[in-house]
């Protein structure tokens, strides 16, 4: 009975073995570059691009029909137009996520028409991308339905002014370019989320701001001093959450806006 046992012991660890030896890939595992380029969150549907050889965006091609979510995160290649137009194959492509790049999309022109994107997030905090690059990539994306901005210098009104009506939800922070006057002409009808953090904000902008009514979530923070009757806000009477910074001429006192906006959560800071 001992001896059974021992050798069916040996049997099970042989077996171990044997399945090791097929599920590990030396290959793979020996691909130092793809493991730093290759980085999957909770499901085989994001990829994030970390590093600086270009050749890789190519083999997105292999696997772009089941690719949901895309992320370049801190590169320096000095152009990646050839890996931007792989993303024509990405089918299923809802998200782009562009943070930190020390590159310019010097040809997006070649850029195929992302029609599956619906969101879009640019973190240009090195200030890489001109008006007319950032311009480009919205147009890229028609049917955007976010699209977040952050620390974008070269982000004026003009760009945004070629917003798709298809945007719910808006958020533009420290972009000094920024003064709110493109919501004059905003196209949306069904923007339900704006975000505007630090910007230089104008009391144009924040008067075509009380005009939208299907907003829902508001934040507002001017970086300089505006004069605007914050009370005009209370027109927003669909919104379930409005947050004012108090400084630079937003209110002090967020009493009577309380009052007129029985259904909101007012906030301030």
């Amino acid at each position: 009975m001992k001896r059974f046992g021992l050798t069916s012991l040996l049997a099970v660890i042989a077996i171990v073995a044997v399945l090791l030896a097929l599920f590990v890939n030396p290959r793979r595992a020996n691909d130092e570059a793809r493991r730093k380029l290759l980085s999957l969150q909770n499901n085989s549907n994001a990829v994030h691009v970390f590093s600086d050889d270009p050749d890789w965006l190519c083999r997105l091609i292999g696997i772009g029909g089941s690719v949901a979510y895309v992320s370049f995160d801190n590169l320096s290649l000095p152009a990646v137009d050839e890996g931007l137009a792989v993303l024509g194959e990405c089918t299923a492509l809802k998200t782009i996520s562009i943070s930190q790049c020390a590159f310019s999309l010097s040809n997006l022109s070649a850029v195929p028409i992302l029609s599956s994107v619906e969101e879009l997030h640019v973190d240009d905090i090195r200030g890489a991308l001109d008006a007319g690059e950032l311009r480009c990539l919205i147009l890229k994306c028609p049917r955007l339905r976010s699209l977040a901005m952050t620390c974008c210098p070269s982000l004026d009104d003009s760009v945004l002014e070629v917003l798709p009506s298809t945007v719910q939800a808006l958020s533009i922070a420290e972009c000094p370019r920024v003064t709110g006057d493109f919501l004059r002409e905003l196209r949306s009808a069904r923007l339900t989320e704006l975000r505007l953090r630090d910007l230089p904000l104008s009391a144009s902008a924040l008067h075509a701001v009380c005009e939208m009514t299907t907003l829902e979530d508001v934040e507002l923070s001017p970086s300089e001093p505006v004069d605007f009757d914050w009370l005009l806000l209370a027109n927003l009477q669909r919104a379930r959450y409005l947050f004012l910074w108090r400084r630079n001429g937003a209110p002090h006192d967020l009493d009577v806006l309380e009052e007129k906006m029985p259904n909101t959560l007012v906030m301030g800071e």
